[in-house]
Parts: structure tokens; sequence; C-alpha cells
């Protein structure tokens, strides 16, 4: 090592080369890094989808959802199955282990799940698909502009427009709309009509299929041509869907359907809509593949977003969560915070040993960076939020090996040697202790290379970063830094001879004078009673751990952060319509704002402490309730930094305002946690109904705890019934089952 240290130390153009192929290889390889919010792991999910239209939640579990878990149970390289049954579907989740390849265990999967026999006879064939990694990239809304009145509709049409536009960007491939029903063609007939006529719906539906198809009637040919016979009549125009003939009579009259019915395009009567502070919004969320830029997506967004809103009258877009904004508040952070490392490790060395001797110390900071970057870039990693942790959380540590060698090398220096010879020995009489600091925390972070197969697996981004930063500023605290530190214009004798002058006279004899008069007695003390000392450190580590055992000390998986916006959810018994579950939302909204009348008195503000308030019907608890009885409520309040005031304390407020809801089946209010629930406790048991009492035994029993709020359960229950037995005298009519249900 100490000849390599030499080579470098003799020529500097080594150092120099190395130098500009990392700033130049590392700054490419930073400008090329796509973006994310977070890590993108390749997904180890397979999903298995079943429709059954009508069917309850129980009859989704006995006759769908627990013959697939039987199929797929033996197959190897399968971790977890999860399974959600719910009223007219039911989602199988297969976890796999990562040992084996995604699409073979995929392979495996379907041919498990098509040599099921038993399956109900109505229900669809099932769908299996994995799962491809997406991540969140922006959330807009269409909304009325102020002063405009525009219907769902014509929200939803301008919403396809710029769905389209996305996609022939080119810059993203997942996007998606809601917070409107299905559009379909109502045709409406009224009883009396249908007696009247003497018609059945059965003959109406059998009209419109017949006369509403494409149909190929073959073709003619001849030697001189050959024509194709087709009848184009599949139309989705309610005129022409009105204009078929019903019925013809003998004496050539005829009736059409819209003669005894009414057609028309609507949206279908399932409820599913949003409001923006209280005005009618269609939600277009974008989601990025891993090959796809978060930068790339947010920026065409929101050039497009600008064009729009200046070209268009009446509607507009609007940006409702922006994760790229996240990620540079964080890139911030970290600029800040390196510019203010660097500025420290200047100005102390720069007082006690030599300003250009800094500068190069300094240097280690970008240096390991840049070169982190290279590695990062050909791995595939991203710039996210745990990557840029990794990085905040090494900066402090980059130039500590860079410190020692410096200051021993200046060392060596002043007892008179040459700056090649300082640089040489100074090097190499530190190196094993710097290795072996530097090495530790290596160590230290290895592990979390080794986490594939788990929840932590994200941790391996940070974990690179901090080992590839720390192996970098290594390199380049032997290498680079004595080649450049054994330089006379970097360690002038002249200078080291000359009478120390001015603040650096003062700052060199405080730290003699600390050294000499306070650390000296100090390590002479400590010696002299070194066992009582070194009792000291055990019993800190005792009193520590007696501490924690004991409770007074607690612990989390990860610390619950401040959200910066909550939702207000809330689900009524299956069956309720829209009707009561607008008026609780209207009533919760009406909470909301008046708490933020409250906040801006509070804090002598003119503007909206709450910026936005987005109401949802007909879906609550991330999807787990879906109909007219579920409904929720995302709150998102300004930036609160620089107020004495954070999202729980706003979430709080509104729980006060609301009060209790004891109509509501579920009714929470609180942020979301990426990690999960503080408290989550799952049941089993091969029995429903066993299940089912459990469940009410520990919600009770958690509801006496006062430190849990909030208490809910994922079993979606179905809609309620009206069940009916046919009577053996409806069989003697000539009636059936399959009749009277239609």
């Amino acid at each position: 090592m100490r000849k390599i240290i030499e080579r470098f130390v003799a020529y500097p153009i080594y150092a120099n080369l190395l130098i500009a192929f990392v700033l130049l290889a590392g700054g490419y390889s930073y400008v090329s890094m796509n973006k994310a919010f977070f890590p993108e792991v390749e997904s180890r999910m397979i999903t298995v989808s079943v429709f059954y239209p009508g069917a309850s939640p129980v009859e989704m579990e006995e006759g769908v959802t627990s013959r697939i878990e039987e199929a797929v149970r033996g197959i190897i390289g399968i971790k977890e199955i999860n399974s959600t049954s719910v009223e007219n579907s039911a989602r199988v989740s297969i976890e796999t282990t990562g040992e084996y390849h995604i699409n073979e265990i995929l392979q495996e999967v379907k041919n498990a799940v098509d040599g099921i026999s038993s399956l109900p006879t109505a229900a669809e064939r099932p769908i299996v698909s994995k799962q491809r990694s997406r991540a969140p990239a922006l959330t807009l809304n269409v909304i009325a502009e102020e002063g405009y009145a525009v219907d769902l509709l014509t929200l939803k049409k301008y919403a396809q427009r710029i769905e389209e536009d996305f996609y022939s960007s080119g810059v993203m491939s997942q996007v998606s709309l809601s917070g409107y029903p299905q559009l379909e063609i109502s045709v409406e007939i009224t009883e009396a009509n249908l007696l009247r006529h003497q018609l059945t719906f059965d003959q109406i539906i059998r009209a419109i299929q017949n006369n509403n198809q494409d149909v190929s009637g073959g073709q003619i040919r001849s030697d001189e041509e050959e024509l194709l016979i087709r009848l184009r009549s599949r139309s989705s125009d309610p005129n022409k869907i009105g204009d078929i003939v019903l019925k013809a009579n003998e004496d050539g009259s005829y009736m059409r359907i819209r003669d005894v019915a009414v057609v028309k395009k609507k949206f279908a009567e399932n409820s599913n809509r949003s409001w923006i502070n209280g005005q009618e919004a269609v939600t277009i969320t974008i989601q990025k593949l891993p090959e796809e830029d978060l930068e790339a997506i947010t920026d065409y967004a929101r050039d497009y977003l600008a064009d729009f809103n200046a070209n268009n009258t009446g509607v507009q877009i609007v940006t409702s969560r922006a994760y790229l904004d996240v990620l540079n508040s964080r890139l911030e952070l970290l600029t800040t915070n390196g510019l203010i490392g660097l500025l420290l490790v200047i100005i102390s060395l720069g007082l006690f040993l030599s300003f250009r001797l800094s500068l190069w110390v300094a240097f280690g900071i970008p240096f390991s960076f840049l070169a982190t970057f290279i590695v990062a870039f050909l791995m595939g990693v991203t710039i996210n939020l745990i990557s840029i942790f990794g990085m905040i959380l090494v900066i402090g540590i980059l130039v500590d090996d860079g410190i020692v060698i410096a200051e021993n090398i200046y060392l060596h220096f002043e007892r008179g040697k040459s700056p090649m010879k300082a640089a040489v020995d100074g090097t190499m009489e530190v190196l094993p202790a710097v290795t072996t600091s530097i090495t530790t925390t290596l160590i230290a972070f290895a592990p979390l290379l080794f986490l594939a197969g788990t929840r932590m697996e994200m941790m391996f981004e940070m974990a690179l970063i901090v080992i590839g930063a720390l192996f970098f500023s290594l390199f380049e605290a032997f290498l680079i830094l004595p080649a450049h530190l054994g330089n006379e214009k970097v360690l002038n004798p002249k200078r080291r001879d000359r009478k120390k002058k001015g603040i650096k006279k003062y700052s060199e004899g405080f730290i003699v004078w600390l050294r000499d008069n306070v650390y000296h007695h100090a390590i002479k003390w400590l010696i002299k009673w070194r066992w009582g000392v070194a009792g000291i450190p055990v019993a800190l580590v005792l009193i520590t751990l007696g501490l924690f055992l004991g409770g007074h000390i607690k612990s989390t998986f990860f610390p619950m952060v401040d959200f910066d916006r909550f939702t207000v959810n809330v689900a009524f018994t299956p069956g309720d319509g829209e009707k009561n579950t607008l008026t609780f939302l209207s009533r919760f909204e009406e909470a909301i704002w008046e708490v933020n009348e409250d906040l801006k008195k509070q804090f002598d503000e003119t503007e909206d402490i709450i910026e936005r308030v987005n109401t949802n019907l007909g879906t609550a608890f991330s999807g787990q309730e879906n109909g007219a009885h579920a409904g929720s409520i995302n709150v998102f309040p300004k930036d609160l930094e620089g107020y004495d005031l954070s999202g729980y304390a706003i979430a709080a407020m509104v729980r006060q305002k609301i009060g209790p809801v004891p109509e509501a089946l579920k009714y929470t209010i609180g942020g979301r946690n990426r990690w999960g629930a503080p408290v989550s406790i799952g049941l089993m048991s091969q029995n429903l109904a066993e299940l089912d009492e459990a469940k009410d035994y520990l919600i009770n029993r958690l509801s006496e705890l006062p430190q849990l709020k909030d208490i809910t359960e994922n079993v979606a229950l179905g809609k309620q019934e009206v069940r009916l037995d046919l009577k053996p005298k409806a069989y003697f009519l000539g009636l059936d089952e399959n009749t009277i249900a239609r």
C-alpha cells in the first residue's frame, strides 16, 4: 500500500485523472438517474380475481375463494396467501418468496386455477395476473372554474381527452380516471306499458340483442368481383336504440322501443362520485413504472396543466398531490446539509491547519457522492426518499477519515519533513486505524444488503448509498488526498516557519491551553481511577436496559411522522342509500371548515389553513368498503412549517368538532402510515360464525383501552337481502325460480 501511495504522491496526475473521471461520470450518472418517491422493488405478488354477479361475500368465500386457496396452496415458491371476499367478487393475493422466477410461479398458479372444475357456473372466468411494480407520481383533478356550472358528463369527457394526451406523451403509461360511475344505456319502461302492450322484459332484451349488433352475412363471389355481406347495426346512440322495432303487426304497423320506453345515456346507478371543496370533480391518478422518471412525468403534466387552463374556459385542472415536491424538499435538505458540512470543515481546518488543506479535505464529500452515483446508476438505483436519507445519514462522517489523515500529515510536516515525505508517512501511520474505523461502519450497514424477501427490501438502496460513499471516501482519503497535500503549494515550508499571528495565533493558543490544562489532567485522573470509570458505561447500559424492559423507554418499528393530510372515513350498514351517507359527509365537511375558521382566528391568518377538501362517495377505508353506504373525506392542510401546529392536532380538532357518530358501523379520522396501523391483530378460523363472534369480542375489549382509537375491522359485509322461497303452488302455475328472478 505504501508504494501505491508514494506513486500517487510523486505523480499527482494519477489523482487528477481519477478526479476528472469521477466528476464527468458522476455528473452524468446523477443527471441520468431516474427519480422516484420510494425505491421500486420488483413485485412478487400474483393476484387471482373472480367476478360473480349477485353473490354475497359468504357465497364468494364458500364457492370461489376457498377452492382457489386449496388449488394453489401446494405450489412451491409461495410465501403467503391472502384473500378477500366481497359482494360480487373475490380476490386472492399470492406473495412469492422470490427464490423462483415469478413467471414460473404465475404459470403454475394459472394451471392450478384452470384445473378447478367446481366453480359456480354463473361466475366469470378467473383472471390470474402478476402485479407490476408501480409508484405514485401525481394526482390531478378536473373541476369547473369558479362561476361556471359544468355537469359530471362534461368533466368526464375532458378527463378522457386529457388521459389520451398523457398516454401519447411518451413519458407516462399508467393513467387512471375515477370519481364518476360508468356510463350506460338505460331502457326504462313502466309496469303500465308492459301490461298495456303485453310485453315482457325478455322481449325487449331480445329485440336489442338481435338488432344492435354487427353481423357478417358471408360473401358473394363471381368472376368479376367479390363482395362481403355485412349488417352494421351496433350503436351506443340512445336514439338509434330507440328506433329498434319491438313488435310488427299483420296490418303493417309496428312498435318501436321508444314508443313504450325511455332510452337515454346516463351514469350507472351506483355511488361513485367525488367533490373538491364542494365542486364535482374527476380525479386523474398518474403512477410510474420503474423505468419511468418521476421528474419527467411531473414536468410534462405541469406544462400540460398550464396550457390546458390557458386555452379552456369553464373547466380547469388543479394539482391535488405532487410527489416530486416532497422529493425535492429532501434534496434541498441534503444540499443544505452538504454546504454546511463543507463550510464547517473549511473553517475548522483552516483555523488550526491550512486553508488549502481544508479545501482538499472538504472535497472528499462531493467526490464520494459523485463516485457513489456512478455505482448507483449502473445498479439501477433511483433518487428517492430512502436513498436521499442514506446520503443525509452519511454526509456527517464522510470527512472523518480525511480529517484524521490530513491532520496527521500536517503533524509530520510541522516536524520538519518535506511535503511529499509528510504525506506518505502521515497517511501510512494512521492507515490501519482509519481503515478499521470505516470498516466497522461498513459492516454495520452490510446486513441491510441482504433483506430480500422482506418488507424492508427497499432499505437495500440506503445501505448501498452509505457503503458506497464510505468506501469511496476511504479511497479518496488514502490516494487522492495525500497526492494533493504532498505539494508545496498546500504545505509550504516558508509558511510553516513563519510566526503565527492573528486569529490563528489565538485559536492555536487556546487549543494548546485546553490540551495542557484540561485534557492532560482529565486523562491522568481517568487512568488513576480506571476501574471506576470503566464501570460508568456498564452502569449506563444496565440502567438503559432496565428502563426499556420496564416500559419507561418506548419502542416502535418506525416513528409516526406527522402527516400532511388526513382522512375521515365512514361506513354505515350495507344497503343504506347514498342520501344518508351524503347527509353525514356534508355534516363532516361543514365541521372541517369550521375548524379551518377556528385555526384562522387562532393564528390570525387571512388565508385558509385547510387548503382543500376532497369528498368521495362510494368508497372508504382504502377501498375496503364500497357502495352507497360508504364515504370518505381527504383533508389537505397547507404547509404547516412555521406554525405551532401539526396534522395530528388538526385531525383531533376535527374529531372533537364532529363528535361521536353512533349511526355509523365504522368511523375513523386520521392520517395514513406507510408501515400500517400501530396495532394490528389478525384472527384466523375455519368457522366464519366463530370468527365473527371472536372479532366482536376483541373489538369490544380493545375499545376499553383509552390509548386506542379508531378501532375498525377489514371485513366488508354484503348488502341486505330479501330471500324468496317458492311455494309448491308456484310450480303448478308454470313458474320457476328463474322466471321469478327475471
